[in-house]
């Protein structure tokens, strides 16, 4: 029989100790980064940050000197948001966290220079915010399964544009909720229920009827998004944005796709005017 040896992961812990004795075998000096990770609304300390310290290259004289392989640490903060990077070599370092729920540029101010060490250093994260709310008809009954879009308005090159950021479905209580918004001004709308949707040029006539249907709604009660009120999100903001619509008969299309490709994901749109 052949013998079966088990491999064992490597011991994390011993790697690091090795190369601080390495270190202290060169006669080279090390030292640390320490700080918090703080909620940039509250103030408060966020646990389980993960906090990178790199180093960055430097000019010295008219060369580039390059920063070393062994200059770069991932820690995670701890349940009072602090955190530590050992055995670092003298450099010039880009500390910075991310968490998420949080922006991702949370990041100590300008290049740490370690040498000697560094210690109270704060990193604020900003909070995502969040919007939910709930779809109801006129008598106030809920909505399930009714489509909810987030479209986040931008401006690019001058140029004022409109992207989707979020798309979900109301429960069966005919409440939503989108989260991890970054602060900005975003137009909510809710059109038709979940579901695939399909391109067709159709009049509709007088025909068979199928369920109650509703024409899109942007917030808080337009028609089209020339006439909404965007919402304007903060850092953390927790904003309820509720929708009523109007239900009134529905018809129904049907049609055949000529020419598609099988296992191949085809999207049909019904647009209105």
């Amino acid at each position: 029989m052949n013998a079966v040896t088990s491999r064992k992961e490597p011991d994390v812990t011993k790697i690091w100790s090795g190369l601080l004795l390495a270190f202290a075998a060169l006669g080279q000096e090390t030292f640390r980064v320490t700080g918090t990770v703080v909620n940039s609304q509250t103030g408060l300390p966020v646990k389980g940050a993960l906090v990178t310290v790199s180093g960055r290259g430097y000019l010295q004289g008219d060369s580039y000197r390059p920063p070393g392989p062994d200059n770069e640490r991932e820690v995670l903060s701890d349940s009072s948001g602090r955190f530590s990077a050992d055995g670092l070599a003298a450099g010039t370092f880009a500390v910075t966290a991310q968490k998420n729920g949080f922006a991702s540029n949370g990041q100590a101010a300008g290049g740490v220079k370690v040498g000697p060490s560094r210690d109270g250093l704060t990193i604020a994260l900003s909070p995502l915010a969040t919007i939910s709310g709930r779809v109801t008809d006129g008598d106030g009954v809920p909505v399930p399964f009714a489509s909810v879009r987030a479209v986040a308005r931008e401006i690019r090159d001058g140029t004022r544009t409109y992207r989707q950021v979020r798309s979900v479905s109301t429960d069966d209580e005919g409440r939503y909720r989108m989260w991890n918004f970054t602060p900005g001004e975003y137009y909510i709308a809710t059109a038709g229920r979940s579901g695939g949707t399909v391109t067709v040029v159709a009049t509709l006539t007088a025909g068979a009827r199928g369920p109650e249907a509703f024409a899109p709604v942007y917030y808080p009660t337009a028609q089209d998004r020339v006439s909404a009120t965007p919402i304007v999100l903060g850092p953390g903001q927790d904003y309820t944005a509720d929708l009523r619509v109007h239900m009134e008969p529905s018809y129904r299309i049907r049609g055949t796709l000529r020419g598609a490709v099988g296992n191949q994901p085809v999207r049909v749109e019904l647009l209105r005017d």
